[in-house]
């Protein structure tokens, strides 16, 4: 079993009550029903993440930049470059 580290942070009452109710239902210690919501919402984001840069890639894939928007988007970051060179006031 791999190092548990302690932390102690607070929670309104109505999550505590919650999260009671729920690990009462499930049989398991606070802890563990808290461990594992966490990893469920970390893995959710992870995933989240991975699906939309597969879709943003695919997006491009199915519909490459045209000359005419890259051309846009360098003028665009020669503006911002410009801006953040020149001495302010």
């Amino acid at each position: 079993m791999s190092k548990a580290d302690r932390i102690t942070f607070s929670l309104p009452h109505r999550v505590k009550l919650a999260i009671e109710h729920e690990r009462k239902e499930r049989g398991v210690s606070r802890s563990a029903f808290i461990v594992a919501a966490l990893q469920r919402v970390l893995e959710d984001e992870e995933y989240n993440e991975s699906v939309k840069e597969k879709l943003w890639i695919q997006g491009y894939q199915q519909r490459p930049r045209t000359d005419q928007e890259a051309s846009l988007g360098q003028f665009s970051l020669a503006l911002l470059t410009k801006r953040t060179e020149e001495p302010h006031d």
